[in-house]
């Protein structure tokens, strides 16, 4: 069964990002509380086929480099 993450999950989440040394690549869908969260990152915002619904996705790409 799918879980989507609780905006408690995507705070401890972004806590996590925000302190390693290395570089992440964090793909999530499009959603105003997800640009709000991870505003300290750098967020692109890309579309793509659905291949169940045959309609666009709109994702976001979340990085720190």
């Amino acid at each position: 069964m799918l879980k989507l993450l609780s905006l408690d999950d995507h705070d401890r989440l972004k806590a996590v990002l925000s302190g390693i040394k290395g570089y992440f690549i964090l793909s999530y869908n499009d959603d105003e509380y997800i640009h709000e969260v991870y505003r300290d990152f750098k967020i692109i915002s890309a579309e793509r086929q659905n291949n169940i619904s045959q309609g666009i996705y709109k994702e976001l790409i979340i990085k720190n480099f």
